[in-house]
């Protein structure tokens, strides 16, 4: 291989810079250096062994307060806090003897009285004659660890401010956390029920039952509702259980929320016992209609009642007015087992007499017994009713012109069972069972003056004179087609005069359109056509002229003449129409009761599901600070503090209102209305300006000095902090919010007003009311659940006033409302 020559290179001019080229660059780098160490965030301080500053940068001087040439050679433990001097003593000494860096936290006074947390990290020189210190300010850092304290401290009251049982579960069934009233009610000390599995101090049970609500999500991961009645509590519960899952979405327990419901369930059991009886009287009416036979009757009604009231037993006994003044068993229904034949029971005012159906056949009123094991008028018996497993009992006489000739009694197997609303239906229906016995038996006797007219004409005149219904004769007119057209008296009997107020001389030999000239065309066509064809007929109407309901029987006993026996049932009509309108009101009564549970149930589901997401957030949050609190820079630590701060003011915001809802729901809330200085009660809302403020928002209270109205001042207060913030959380920042009023009559109104997104008016009609969930996130993601405007309303209307709005998407709203000046 060949090598080639390579010539020397000619010297290039200025190859290697001058000396003063160097000086120039070492001295950029000096500069760049200072500028670096002077305004870096960090506090730097060179201190002498004896604690002497000899040099410090810019940030450092700005820490501690003073210009950085009167700081040299001053001590440094100068502006150590009284309390901190100790530990950085032997911090410093630490230093010094280790020849490792040391760190410490500690507090400094700067300018006498302000208090600075720092961290301070340090390592002494080579020489070990000085030692080099790291200063950062952490005050930021230490007041976000104290919000959080306090923001955990109020959610831990909160939460045991709430009156349902709310207990944290984890995936084990095992109680991690309850508040309050799980304690209390439990009967468990809050160190003895952590850790105790929830089906054991709860149920009782050595596993979970197949219902419970918890298992339900561990297995699909949803949220479950279930009620049922707690054997070992005494109480019915409705229990709601949301799943808790960590960052990763993975469930690692519950929120666990069993309410009270016990007294609801009360309540619809009760109208449940209503609705039954209810249905027991409309059918009894119906047999009362159909009826024929008096024995068949009486134990038809007694079978109504068994079948459709659920009761052990009913019976039906007479009045006897023997010697023993008995009560005599006609009709029964329901377990019986040979009771009736132990009775001997007497209306007399003797110790047999003395029973629930002696008062009430001899009081004619009705008569109860509560409890039968300690009632000393049922002592006779006693032994027997509750050996068949009778609790309580209740009478109502049978009453016909205000005397008892009868009475119906009913057995429970419960004490205490016939509620004031029961007795009432009850009441009714044995007024009807009165009816109906004195109904069959005045159609009997009905049919027998009837067989008795036919048989005997001296039977017949004896009964026409003296039979309580009415009777008539008449011979039927017919028009030139034979088609009747009117008809004459020919002979009418006592009654008839009684029930018509007609008189004997005045119409007999007159015709129907003479005496009664607006007679109806329907009577004359029925009596014609049983003149003419001889078949009887049965119908009631009613007459006009003489303005009563008749039940009629009328049949030919010759034709071309017709024979009228008739009753007044204008009493049982009159009662008929008011059994029917009651039996409506009470029916509409019972739908809206219904309806109203089922509202309330439906908003009570809205407010626990909208009471998880500021818990939810609180428990994220916290979690994720307290297992990296080490780990994230001060940015990330107050960005997780605001969460945490945002919800717990969420939560309490919540519960206040719902807490306020709940007072004014069960009239536990007091209603004090004063004289109230409006100017004066707005210039508290601090904490609403500061809201504000916050958003870029001009909050504009235009309210006269000297303007008073009339009214709760809590409840004012409550009105006007939901209205505002409520327009806070919906207008955007640089809006404007005007609170003003004006008087009109005797009345003030008061108006929010605001620049904000508005109300679509598709959706005005969804405000106020608890059974539509309405609440939209505000401009800056602010959550609601829409209570606060229900709070208003109530306590608007509690104050005799109206609460309106007015909107215009994108526009903004203005609500008002109404108050006494």
């Amino acid at each position: 291989m060949k090598l080639k020559t390579i010539k020397p290179a000619k010297p290039i001019k200025k190859a290697i810079p001058s000396k003063i080229a160097k000086k120039s660059e070492i001295k950029q780098v000096k500069d760049k250096y200072i500028e670096l160490y002077d305004f870096a965030p960090s506090g730097y301080f060179t201190i002498s062994k004896v604690g002497e500053i000899i040099e410090l940068n810019l940030s450092g001087a700005n820490m501690l307060g003073i210009e950085r040439s009167l700081l040299k050679n001053r001590r440094f433990d100068f502006f150590i806090s009284k309390e901190s001097k100790l530990g950085f003593n032997l911090f410093i000494a630490k230093i010094f003897n280790s020849k490792v860096k040391e760190t410490c936290e500690l507090t400094l006074t700067i300018n006498g009285d302000i208090q600075t947390y720092v961290h301070i990290s340090g390592i002494a020189s080579a020489n070990g004659e000085e030692c080099f210190l790291t200063m950062i300010d952490i005050s930021n850092l230490k007041n976000n660890e104290e919000k959080l304290i306090n923001s955990r401290t109020e959610w831990i009251e909160t939460f045991d401010l709430i009156p349902d049982m709310i207990t944290i579960l984890d995936v084990n069934h095992r109680i991690v956390r309850a508040n309050k009233a799980s304690i209390e009610k439990l009967g468990i000390s809050p160190q003895d029920l952590t850790g105790l599995n929830c089906y054991q101090c709860i149920h009782g049970k050595q596993e979970s039952p197949s219902f419970c609500p918890h298992s339900l999500m561990l297995k699909d991961g949803k949220e479950h509702i279930a009620d049922f009645h707690e054997q070992k509590l005494g109480m019915d519960l409705l229990v709601s259980v949301t799943p808790i899952k960590d960052k990763n979405g993975k469930i690692t327990g519950s929120v666990h929320i069993a309410r009270d419901i016990t007294e609801r369930k009360k309540k619809e059991n009760e109208l449940k016992k209503l609705n039954r009886t209810l249905n027991a009287l409309s059918k009894s009416s119906q047999e009362m209609i159909h009826a024929k036979d008096e024995v068949h009757y009486l134990n038809e009604v007694c079978k109504i009642i068994i079948n459709n009231c659920g009761y052990a037993m009913v019976w039906v006994g007479y009045a006897e007015n023997d010697k023993d003044k008995t009560v005599r068993p006609v009709a029964f229904s329901g377990f019986e087992e040979g009771y009736l034949d132990t009775l001997k029971i007497s209306w007399a005012d003797s110790e047999r007499g003395k029973g629930p159906t002696g008062t009430a056949i001899r009081t004619a009123k009705p008569a109860m017994c509560k409890d039968m094991t300690i009632d000393p008028a049922f002592k006779p018996w006693r032994y027997d009713a509750i050996k068949r497993g009778y609790a309580s009992s209740i009478v109502f006489p049978l009453v016909n012109d205000s005397k008892a000739f009868g009475a119906i009694t009913i057995y429970s197997i419960e004490p205490d069972s016939f509620s004031k609303e029961e007795v009432e239906l009850l009441s009714e229906l044995a007024n009807d069972l009165a009816y109906g016995i004195i109904s069959i038996r005045s159609r009997i006797a009905q049919k027998i003056a009837e067989e008795a007219l036919i048989r005997s004409e001296e039977k017949y005149r004896l009964l026409f004179n003296e039979m309580i219904d009415g009777f008539a004769f008449h011979e039927v007119i017919l028009n030139n087609d034979g088609e009747p057209c009117d008809y004459r008296f020919l002979s009418v009997n006592p009654a008839f005069e009684k029930m018509t107020g007609l008189k004997t001389n005045d119409i007999i030999g007159k015709t129907v359109l003479e005496v009664l000239p607006d007679t109806e065309i329907y009577w004359i066509e029925k009596y014609g056509e049983v003149a003419l064809s001889g078949k009887s007929i049965e119908f009631e109407n009613y007459s006009s002229p003489l303005q009563k309901h008749f039940k009629v029987c009328s049949f030919s006993p010759q034709k071309g003449f017709f024979a009228v026996i008739f009753e007044d049932i204008t009493i049982r009509k009159n009662t008929e129409k008011a059994i029917l309108e009651r039996d409506e009101k009470l029916q509409k009564y019972a739908e809206e009761l219904k309806e109203s549970l089922a509202t309330k149930d439906k908003f009570y589901k809205i407010i626990a599901h909208d009471l998880k997401n500021p818990f939810i957030s609180l428990i994220g949050a916290s979690e994720l600070l307290y297992g990296n609190v080490e780990k994230f820079d001060t940015g990330k630590i107050a960005k997780l503090a605001k969460i945490l701060n945002d919800s717990a003011k969420s939560g309490y915001e919540m519960l206040l209102n719902l807490l306020e809802w709940a007072r004014s729901q069960t009239g536990s809330l007091v209603f004090n209305p004063e004289k109230i200085n409006i100017k004066k009660l707005t210039k508290n809302y601090s904490n609403l300006i500061e809201y504000s403020n916050n958003k870029n928002i001009n909050l504009n209270f235009n309210i006269d000095d000297d303007l008073h109205v009339i009214a709760d001042k809590n409840m004012l207060d409550t009105i006007l902090r939901n209205l505002i913030g409520n327009s806070l959380k919906f207008t955007p920042k640089g809006g404007e919010i005007i609170i003003s009023t004006k008087e009109e009559n005797n009345s003030v109104i008061i108006f929010v007003k605001d620049t904000g997104v508005g109300i679509a008016k598709s959706d005005l009609d969804k405000l106020f009311r608890t059974d539509i969930k309405f609440s939209l996130p505000g401009t800056e993601h602010e959550e609601g659940t829409g209570l606060g405007l229900l709070l208003c309303k109530e306590f608007v209307e509690k104050h005799g006033g109206k609460i309106w709005v007015e909107s215009e998407e994108n526009k903004g709203c203005t609500f008002y409302f109404t108050l006494c000046n």
